[in-house]
């Protein structure tokens, strides 16, 4: 892929990677968005602008929805992690 050497790159305001002509996915737009305005990735993980609307979004990661789970399927859940733990347990012994 041919990178390009003249022009702006104006990534942020269009979704765009000029360099590469490509679209970018909209969370690493977002991603490009925080590093502009913070300028480095640790000003980014400490950014304090909470009512920026990119603020839950600045890691370049989605938002987690919170699951809600029945009391049935946390006793299956909690049941299916004991085994697991204890098959672990068992092979560290053993092996």
């Amino acid at each position: 892929m041919k990178l390009k050497t003249r022009g702006k790159i104006h990534k942020t305001l269009t979704g765009f990677d000029f360099r590469k002509d490509e679209r970018l996915r909209p969370l690493k737009a977002i991603r490009f968005k925080c590093l502009e305005c913070s300028g480095t990735p640790q000003e980014v993980k400490k950014c304090e602008i909470f009512d920026c609307p990119l603020w839950p979004l600045r890691a370049g990661k989605g938002i987690r929805k919170p699951t809600t789970i029945s009391i049935e399927e946390m006793a299956v859940r909690s049941a299916r992690l004991k085994t697991a733990r204890e098959s672990r347990k068992k092979k560290a012994v053993n092996g």
